[in-house]
């Protein structure tokens, strides 16, 4: 059975830092998407998942690690980026590598 996608609830400063940050990565990658979701091992950690479609996804961090790290060290607020590449990305990687 599929699992149901249920909306996260946030509070405002996270609320907040996760749009921040969304718009930073959109503003340098406009095609990137996204998805909001909590810690599996620790719920009151906030994830951002970016997917873009470039060569490196980390360079993603270049675009928001200093402010990021603001948020984290300064701010306490426990949030983080993961960059990930697109599944179609992914596919063509996966072919080459096989080739």
């Amino acid at each position: 059975m599929k699992q149901r996608k249920v909306p996260v609830s946030l509070s405002v400063p996270i609320d907040d830092a996760v749009t921040e940050l969304k718009e930073c990565i959109a503003r340098r990658f406009p095609t990137a998407t996204f998805r909001v979701r909590r810690g599996s091992d620790d719920p009151g950690q906030t994830y951002i998942v970016a997917t873009v479609d470039i060569e490196d996804p980390d360079v993603v961090m270049d675009t928001v690690l200093e402010r990021l790290l603001e948020m984290q060290l300064d701010e306490g607020l426990p949030i983080s980026v993961v960059p990930v590449h697109t599944p179609e990305r992914i596919a063509e990687t996966r072919q080459r590598i096989g080739a």
